[in-house]
């Protein structure tokens, strides 16, 4: 019975590898998918049976079957029991990585459990990955007036804000009195020589007046967003 299941995995796992649809799913996927986790325990097919989760992850049709038939949990405990092989376990690491699963990693439970060995080694660079695709989807869901700016210049102008701002109920804003040193560091950023030398306080001071929207006294990110896209057009000066 092990070998038949390890030659149906091995089949499915090339078909899937060629086709990158659904289509490979027999007539009752569901019992077919369902059956997959289970095999990850035992030893004669847990190799096959993640090598083709793998693979399955990677088909978008497929994945909400796969997290709808919980195949999360036990590969999040694949990845962090040092009996598995190591070559088992960052399968199993790719998988969650693949089907969009971070928790194992970002609650830092695979770290806790692989530190010092290979799959460790794994960890953190998947870790990096993991923080490159957040800011990834966070620069695609930006709010509207982000947009004009590039990722590289909402970076830098996001680093210079945070230093120069109050944080006050949990939320950082600029105050009038820092607005003149944050707008001279901008400028300084983007090499722009000219800018700085028509801040007058007596401009600083409209600026602040004319984006504080909310009149709270202070500039919030967003409004501070603002500032910069109408100073780069020339709007104040």
């Amino acid at each position: 019975e092990a070998s038949v299941r390890k030659s149906t995995l091995i089949s499915t796992f090339h078909i899937v590898n060629s086709a990158r649809t659904e289509a490979f799913l027999p007539m009752h996927e569901t019992i077919f998918l369902s059956c997959v986790p289970s095999m990850f325990v035992h030893v004669a097919t847990n190799g096959e049976a993640l090598r083709l989760t793998l693979a399955m992850a990677k088909v978008a049709t497929v994945v909400k079957k796969m997290t709808r038939l919980n195949f999360v949990g036990p590969l999040e405990a694949i990845v962090v029991d040092r009996r598995h092989a190591s070559t088992h376990r960052i399968v199993a690491l790719h998988a969650l990585f693949t089907l969009g699963e971070f928790d194992v990693l970002t609650s830092g439970r695979a770290h806790e459990t692989c530190h010092g060995d290979v799959v460790g080694m794994e960890v953190d660079r998947m870790m990096t990955l993991v923080e490159d695709r957040r800011m990834q989807l966070a620069f695609e869901m930006r709010p509207a007036i982000e947009e004009k700016f590039t990722k590289d210049q909402l970076l830098e102008y996001m680093r210079i804000f945070n230093e120069e701002a109050e944080e006050r109920d949990g939320e950082k804003a600029i105050t009038q009195q820092r607005m003149h040193p944050l707008l001279k560091k901008c400028c300084a950023a983007t090499n722009d020589k000219t800018t700085p030398k028509k801040l007058t306080k007596v401009l600083v001071r409209k600026i602040c007046e004319t984006y504080d929207t909310d009149n709270s006294g202070r500039i919030e990110w967003g409004e501070f967003l603002h500032v910069m896209s109408d100073l780069q057009e020339g709007e104040f000066l």
